[in-house]
């Protein structure tokens, strides 16, 4: 185990795929219920999110081969990662999740605040030295 109590296979699983929580929990919400397929407006009601909140995560996590969406009246997306590492390290993540929240969502907040740092730092002007 890292620092934190998170296996380095599953720090590198969120780095390379997840980018907020919100998204981690529509990932885990749909591998809970893998034998259901269900709308964006489903996961919303679910998690208590916007739907075109959920949308956008459910539209980001299929581009990244981690559920699929089924076209029809309305979207349809199920868990089905495509590839068995990629399903091992979700059941693994979900596993540590339920006993280390903290430490993961700690992990995917600096993440997120280093991109922004790294983001406003992309901005600064030459000569600038106030930061």
């Amino acid at each position: 185990m890292s620092e934190g109590g998170i296996p380095e296979g599953v720090k590198q699983f969120l780095a390379r795929n997840i980018n907020s929580i919100a998204e981690l929990e529509v990932l885990l919400l749909l591998q809970r219920d893998s034998n259901l397929k269900r709308t964006a407006a489903e996961v919303a009601r679910e998690l208590s999110i916007d739907e075109q909140w959920a949308t956008a995560q459910l539209s980001e996590l299929a581009a990244k081969g981690l559920l699929t969406a089924e076209s029809g009246s309305d979207i349809r997306y199920s868990y089905s990662p495509k590839s068995s590492d990629l399903r091992i390290s979700i059941d693994q993540l979900a596993k540590i999740y339920t006993t280390q929240r903290v430490a993961i969502i700690t992990f995917i907040s600096s993440r997120s605040t280093n991109k922004i740092r790294i983001l406003a730092d992309a901005f600064k002007l030459k000569g600038d030295t106030d930061g």
